[in-house]
């Protein structure tokens, strides 16, 4: 369909790369929440978020939610409240 092997490197060189950012709801196992939290984050460790300054923390936050973590996952993964959580990426 690509044809061979040589077409489909090409394809794969021509896509860009991936985002984990999802535009419906979409479950994340949580054995995969850690590495979609860290592709999410890039440099910034998940236990650094909550030492964030504010803006920055909800920017953060609202990341992690938009690519498909639930609250309590991204409370588990960062030590932050689901109060603060919900009122960050609302």
């Amino acid at each position: 369909m690509l044809g061979g092997v040589e077409g489909f490197k090409e394809f794969c060189a021509a896509v860009p790369a991936l985002s984990y950012r999802f535009s419906g709801r979409v479950r994340i196992a949580d054995d995969e929440m850690g590495e979609m939290a860290r592709s999410v984050l890039g440099d910034v460790s998940v236990y650094d978020v909550k030492a964030l300054p504010v803006e920055e923390r909800n920017e953060r936050l609202r990341a992690l939610r938009e690519c498909g973590l639930s609250v309590r996952q991204v409370e588990r993964l960062t030590g932050i409240g689901a109060k603060t959580i919900t009122r960050a990426t609302t």
